[in-house]
């Protein structure tokens, strides 16, 4: 548990005024007096550490979320067909945004080098991402269930259950 800075320099004020506390609050109020950190710096002056307050730490990075292999079964089980396996594979395995994927083409695939071209957010940027075998390996059992693929349409199409 970490405790607010502001409850230390309270507790920190009351015994100086009390006059059992140390000589000086290791939290100040505020990191300086100036607005910025060394806005208007007399250069004869030296100049003051402006860092992190002292009772500040810095909080761990948790570490990213797993999921144990079962519940990964169980999630590609639950998925009704090989197209949604197909983009959720592609997902997890290259990191794309969702849109990204749905907008890929035929011409997009590149199944030798095992490599998906994306279109990014933003720049519009075309560019090349890896991919997991299995993500291309449900990407042909999809296409083994519809009609033969144009290399210039959309790669998926929309079911209507």
């Amino acid at each position: 548990m970490t405790v607010p800075n502001a409850v230390i320099r309270s507790f920190y004020t009351f015994w100086i005024e009390a006059g059992g506390g140390p000589l000086v609050n290791p939290v100040p109020l505020t990191r300086s007096e100036r607005r910025r950190p060394h806005a208007h710096h007399n250069p004869l002056d030296p100049y003051w550490g402006e860092g992190r307050l002292r009772y500040n730490p810095r909080v761990p990075r948790r570490r990213p979320r797993q999921m144990s292999d079962e519940r990964w079964n169980e999630l590609f089980a639950a998925l009704r067909s090989n197209r949604d396996r197909a983009i959720v594979a592609f997902a997890i395995s290259n990191g794309a945004r969702a849109s990204e994927l749905l907008g890929m083409k035929g011409v997009d695939v590149d199944w030798g080098d095992q490599l998906v071209r994306v279109v990014r957010k933003g720049a519009q940027a075309e560019q090349w991402l890896q991919a997991s075998a299995e993500a291309f390996i449900w990407t042909r059992l999809y296409q083994s269930e519809g009609t033969p693929l144009d290399p210039q349409v959309p790669l998926w199409w929309i079911q209507r259950r």
